[in-house]
């Protein structure tokens, strides 16, 4: 848990405070026990509410697929572009559950979307992503590649 003193620079962890030199400082060895170590990039904590808004995923792997499934059970509208898919996105298409289409990814592809998922292991089509989400506004996420994203995922533990 963290805990804002006073001072913007001052973090207080477990009751022990932690100085820090900024806002991308390292917390000390002790801080780290209870919390892992702050990123270049501080990050603000936030739920979103997608119910029947429009998301786009670009990328067919299983890690599109797994943004997917996150994406349907939040309620979003969910469109994914790859020229190649597995066979979990095929099947969600032909329920009706998901748009797909069985493309590459090309400019103007974010226009209208509310939030976005880069799933591609290529570089040169994230970078375009981020570029047009940046011109665009809209919220996206590259996978594994922190310095492209808008935001991060955490790791959910569903139990049951």
């Amino acid at each position: 848990m963290l805990l804002y003193n006073r001072k913007p620079t001052e973090y207080r962890t477990h009751y022990k405070a932690v100085k820090t030199t900024g806002a991308a400082a390292l917390l000390s060895r002790e801080g780290r026990d209870c919390m892992e170590t702050r990123t270049q990039r501080d990050y603000f904590p936030i739920l979103l509410n997608l119910k029947d808004q429009p998301c786009l995923v670009i990328g067919g792997g299983m890690v599109a697929y797994r943004k997917v499934g996150s994406l349907l059970q939040a309620g979003a509208r969910v469109r994914v572009i790859s020229p190649e898919t597995v066979a979990q996105l095929e099947a969600l298409a032909d329920s009706g559950d998901i748009a797909l289409e069985k493309r590459h990814y090309r400019s103007g592809d974010l226009k209208n979307c509310r939030l976005a998922f880069a799933a591609t292991n290529q570089r040169a089509v994230n970078e375009a992503c981020r570029k047009e989400a940046m011109e665009t506004g809209v919220l996206l996420n590259v996978v594994d590649v922190p310095d492209l994203c808008d935001f991060i995922m955490p790791a959910v533990h569903q139990q049951g």
